[in-house]
């Protein structure tokens, strides 16, 4: 009885862990990720197509590690517009930001 009662406990405590681990580990992306929504309209202005999955920013061999790729080119799929850089802080975290305040005209990278 006193085993059944011990392993009750175990799975008990396994369960609780395997809560607060998935309860800890929450991300939350509110706010500050680069909107992608009407980004096919806003590509094909340009004669590109969307760059939807992250895509290191790399234009004419120049590559920026801060900056994902917007739109690629259509037949090559090399990148041909960047979203903004990402903005570091003194211990190089990235720093939460509103997508709402961003410049969408990033063809300055």
């Amino acid at each position: 009885m006193e085993y059944i009662i011990f392993i009750i406990g175990l799975i008990i405590i396994f369960i609780l862990f395997a809560v607060a681990d998935g309860l800890a580990n929450v991300e939350n992306y509110d706010n500050y990720l680069f909107p992608i929504k009407g980004l096919g309209k806003e590509c094909e202005a340009d004669g590109l197509k969307p760059a939807y999955m992250p895509t290191i920013c790399a234009i004419d061999g120049k590559i920026n590690s801060y900056a994902n790729c917007k739109c690629i080119d259509k037949k090559t799929g090399a990148c041909k517009v960047c979203y903004p850089e990402i903005k570091k802080d003194a211990k190089s975290r990235s720093v939460i930001y509103n997508a709402e305040d961003l410049n969408v005209n990033s063809e300055d990278q």
